[in-house]
């Protein structure tokens, strides 16, 4: 992270524990939006997929979740999910 290395962040098979990632690098030292780069913007990247998705734009596929509170300014609240809409549909709200 000092070094200004772009970090990526993902799961395979654990797909719950992807907040937890994201908290652990908050913890160590990336700032909550970076962060929250690693697990969108710069993962697609690196997954060669950036022009498809990681950033929500027009013409982009997209997969989003409401969480209870700012991420931005609690990271935790990425373990709060309230609403989850994937694939254009609402899969879950509380």
């Amino acid at each position: 992270l000092k070094g200004g290395v772009k970090i990526a962040v993902g799961t395979d098979g654990m797909h719950t524990g992807l907040a937890q990632e994201i908290e652990y690098l908050v913890h160590l030292g990336a700032s909550e939006e970076g962060a929250l780069a690693a697990a969108t913007r710069n993962a697609a990247a690196v997954c060669g997929l950036a022009e498809r998705v990681g950033t929500l734009e027009i013409g982009k596929m997209a997969d989003i979740v409401g969480v209870s509170g700012n991420p931005l300014e609690d990271i935790g609240a990425l373990k709060r999910v309230k609403t989850v809409i994937a694939g254009g549909r609402v899969r879950r709200k509380e």
